[in-house]
């Protein structure tokens, strides 16, 4: 019986923490811009500490890049844009290029597998008349999602507990 009760806990306690994972967002930048035309993270002081970022942990992330246009600059349309992750050691992760972004605001994520180690990122855009706002950089590790076969394996395994509980209380009335 005390067997059982175990089994139970542990069953309940898995379930609880799958469902309950949460993710932790790490800041990589927060910076003030501003561009007349044309603006590039290589524009920041220094550039090589504010785009670098290390992986400890190897797994899925999401990097995301926000820039956010402070009061004013809402009608400065960013006409092109750039944005590349690159590994130190390994060459270009992801990149993406967009040519008509038209709007005063852009938000991306890259989903990538990232083993530990450095990495940098590249963001350049164009305006056409001045714009000024917040660009945000950030590392979040994706929660780990189980597949549909984990819960189906989970209910199968509480059922087992169940019915095992059951034939020992007919074995004891007995």
């Amino acid at each position: 019986m005390k067997f059982v009760r175990i089994v139970a806990a542990l069953i309940l306690a898995s379930v609880s923490c799958l469902s309950f994972a949460k993710a932790t967002v790490v800041p990589i930048l927060n910076a003030e811009i501003k561009s007349n035309g044309a603006w590039s993270s290589n524009q920041l002081t220094p550039y090589w500490k504010k785009t670098q970022f290390s992986v400890t942990t190897a797994g899925k992330y999401d990097i995301s890049f926000d820039l956010t246009p402070k009061k004013g600059s809402e009608n400065s349309l960013i006409a092109s844009l750039q944005n590349t992750l690159s590994s130190l050691t390994g060459g270009v992760i992801g990149n993406l290029a967009n040519a008509n972004v038209g709007s005063s605001l852009y938000h991306q994520t890259f989903t990538v597998d990232l083993t530990p180690g450095k990495y940098s990122f590249y963001l350049a855009f164009t305006n056409a008349t001045p714009w000024k706002g917040a660009l945000n950089v950030s590392l979040t590790p994706t929660a780990a999602v189980p597949e549909p076969e984990t819960y189906a394996l989970m209910g199968l395994g509480m059922a087992a507990v169940l019915l095992r509980r059951r034939q020992t209380r007919k074995n004891a009335m007995r």
